[in-house]
């Protein structure tokens, strides 16, 4: 997925399978599949810039991310069954 961040008339010649975020929201979702996996088992590491401290690495769990996601999406956004919600941020930051 490619979003024109700067520039919302920016072409871009895209790999293949690469849709735009205009495409993927105008379509249909795929039904989603998933694959049981422990709560604690880590989902991604995500490293501090450091600013409160020597940076370091901190892993998220499976189980920790979904709960986070869950009361974000639910309780603060009130996003229900069959909406749609984007999540923007670049790599100079984490959310």
């Amino acid at each position: 997925m490619w979003v024109p961040y700067l520039d919302a008339d920016a072409d871009y010649e895209r790999g293949a399978g690469e849709k735009s975020i205009y495409t993927i929201f105008s379509t249909t979702a795929p039904e989603l599949t998933f694959t049981p996996l422990p709560f604690a088992h880590p989902i991604w590491v995500l490293y501090s810039s450091g600013t409160t401290g020597q940076p370091k690495a901190i892993t998220h769990s499976h189980g920790g991310v979904l709960l986070e996601h869950l009361e974000y999406l639910q309780l603060h956004n009130d996003v229900k069954p069959g909406e749609r919600f984007f999540w923007f941020t670049n790599t100079g930051w984490m959310m």
